[in-house]
């Protein structure tokens, strides 16, 4: 059955993963030499579903140098996938964390930050953690003029930052009543006259166009 899947030209359903899983756990339970066992994971390594596996009885037998590697190597196999690149990057995170690999650590939240998007602060406040004072300025210009900071995040930024008038620039700027309102009970306090004229010419606009 598994010849028969290989041999398929569209593998965008394919079982293949489901199919070697099954196989590989049919000969844990007919106790396989483990030799055998891994013999059969090798061959099947360039599928996520297997690396998965492979990592986690790895992480199960405390061979985290090996784990590590794994995760560098999967990081490159599916470098097609953003979604699987981003939870090896975690993975790989919270290993240098619980072994107090600083430098790796630092290098791969700058990987986390700067090449997978990013739905909340978490890991850019981790980076903040493990920079230097004096780097930490440029890496926050980097993410503050590039595109993994997702739905938001940079106004998110700059006012964890407190750089609370560069946020009202950017809302003076900002086409959107929903964006200026999310801001409006923290920047209302500092800038209230801003807050007021930007409101006037978002609803002058909207009016203008009918939308209101």
């Amino acid at each position: 059955m598994i010849q028969e899947e290989q041999a398929k030209g569209d593998k965008t359903y394919s079982r293949l993963p489901r199919m070697v899983l099954k196989k590989l756990d049919l000969m844990e339970k007919l106790r396989v030499p483990e030799t055998e066992i891994r013999q059969t994971e090798e061959a099947y390594r360039r599928l996520p579903e297997i690396r998965r596996r492979m990592l986690q009885r790895l992480l199960a037998e405390k061979r985290n140098v090996q784990a590590e590697a794994l995760l560098r190597e999967s990081k490159a196999l599916d470098s097609r996938c953003p979604g699987l690149v981003s939870r090896y990057s975690k993975a790989l995170i919270a290993r240098y964390e619980e072994t107090g690999q600083k430098d790796r650590l630092l290098e791969e939240l700058q990987f986390q930050v700067f090449r997978c998007i990013q739905r909340d602060l978490t890991y850019v406040k981790k980076l903040k953690e493990s920079a230097a004072p004096d780097q930490w300025p440029d890496l926050r210009e980097r993410l503050l003029s590039g595109r993994t900071l997702y739905g938001g995040l940079q106004e998110a930024l700059l006012e964890f930052e407190g750089l609370y008038s560069r946020l009202m620039r950017r809302m003076g700027e900002e086409e959107s009543l929903t964006a200026l309102d999310r801001w409006e009970a923290v920047l209302r306090p500092r800038f209230p006259e801003q807050v007021q004229k930007a409101y006037a010419r978002r609803l002058e606009k909207e009016l203008r166009l009918g939308l209101v």
